[in-house]
């Protein structure tokens, strides 16, 4: 789960069945995480981001 808290910061948390805990190992969750708050911050995200929430009237 993300949540963007509308001031420049977010949490991010994640829960895994016994399925998802075999292809998610904590490798790929260190790579998830990284790139959450690598692009997190990237301009043309939040406008995708913007324009998706616009378009599901959020």
């Amino acid at each position: 789960m993300f949540c963007d808290d509308g001031s420049g910061s977010y949490s991010c948390g994640y829960a895994l069945r016994s399925q998802a805990a075999f292809v998610l190992d904590a490798e790929a969750l260190g790579v998830l995480a990284d790139n959450i708050e690598r692009y997190y911050d990237n301009q043309a995200v939040d406008e995708e981001l913007a324009k998706m929430k616009a378009e599901m009237g959020l």
